[in-house]
């Protein structure tokens, strides 16, 4: 264990701080950090706003963050649909209410490569069940009214 700032000598500086994996976390210790001139680095951390670097100087991360991911994903789908036989008109893009996924939803949905098609974006009701109980009382309702609003919107084909 080091030492962030101390006039103990015995008890090397800290320099670095990796490992934190998620970007709530990762903004935390990095305007922790920053005063002291400490780097966080992060392997998992993709929120856009850590890309900031008036507010996160000392922030690196070795993964891309939620905007080039939801514009990567964007490139594969114009990419993709303009390959198909009968191209790709309309997009349904299904995500979670989280930050991650909101995130990259945002980002896809309003990208230029994916201007030209309508894009369906539908939230997912979080399914956090941690037993077979939970499973039981889950409102599986809200799942099926996402899958026939898709339905609805383009009957055939579909993958789920």
């Amino acid at each position: 264990i080091g030492r962030i700032k101390s006039d103990t000598v015995d008890v090397p500086p800290v320099r670095v701080v990796v490992g934190c994996t998620c970007s709530g976390v990762s903004a935390i210790m990095s305007q922790l950090a920053a005063p002291l001139e400490v780097t966080v680095v992060s392997g998992g951390s993709t929120s856009p706003s850590l890309s900031n670097k008036a507010q996160h100087p000392f922030f690196a991360r070795v993964i891309p963050s939620d905007s080039k991911q939801g514009a990567g994903l964007a490139a594969l789908v114009k990419n993709l649909g303009e390959s198909a036989p009968d191209g790709w008109s309309r997009i349904v893009l299904l995500y979670t209410e989280d930050v991650y996924s909101e995130g990259i939803a945002t980002v896809f949905a309003s990208d230029p490569s994916v201007s030209k098609m309508t894009v369906l974006k539908e939230l997912l009701p979080r399914l956090d069940v941690k037993s077979s109980q939970e499973a039981a009382d889950f409102d599986y309702a809200r799942i099926l009214a996402v899958a026939k609003r898709i339905a609805a919107y383009r009957p055939l084909p579909r993958i789920f």
